[in-house]
């Protein structure tokens, strides 16, 4: 499984977030990823007009940490 991190910076701020949206069906290799990453996050971008896609990466998920 992979997870889409999307790079959004502030036009008017000095600012960039990272946004991992959660997609369903989950990411199942790259190809699929690299589409995902050009297209952004529609619901964000009209929800934050002033903020444009700086970059977007695909990073292999890693399986969560079980307690000590």
């Amino acid at each position: 499984m992979l997870d889409l991190i999307l790079i959004y910076c502030s036009i008017s701020a000095n600012m960039c977030v990272d946004l991992r949206p959660a997609l369903d069906p989950p990411l199942a290799g790259f190809a699929q990823c690299e589409a995902a990453g050009r297209g952004g996050d529609a619901d964000f971008q009209a929800a934050h007009p002033g903020w444009h896609l700086r970059a977007w990466t695909c990073t292999v998920r890693k399986p969560p940490e079980l307690p000590a």
